[in-house]
């Protein structure tokens, strides 16, 4: 808390209580726009030999594979970014495993 005290414009997670995180990810609201967020790590995660990843949350299923592959190229083609990974939306159920999207219950055990 000292810090934020005095330094107002850092960066923590966690606004009533704020914490550091172990890494220099950001923090998981800071911004839905994927390309400001690449925009933000790139001069940082291009600086590190290894061990770093930048994560994609889509926020959603992906139903097409080529929008995917069109996402993943765009971010090559334009960013220095070394790794990424995408993380589509997806759901488990406990008798049925994975299922494809947000679902809060399961569409076969309904």
């Amino acid at each position: 808390r000292h810090d934020k005290e005095n330094f107002p414009g850092i960066i923590t997670s966690g606004k009533d209580d704020p914490f550091y995180t172990n890494s220099s990810q950001l923090p998981v609201d800071f911004t839905s726009d994927i390309f400001e967020a690449l925009d933000h790590q790139e001069a940082l995660q291009t600086r590190y030999t290894g061990g770093t990843v930048f994560h994609i949350f889509v926020g959603e299923q992906v139903k097409d594979w080529r929008a995917c592959k069109e996402l993943i190229k765009t971010v090559f083609t334009n960013y220095r970014i070394p790794y990424i990974t995408v993380s589509p939306v997806y759901s488990v159920c406990k008798k049925h495993g994975y299922i494809p999207g947000e679902h809060f219950e399961c569409p076969k055990c309904k």
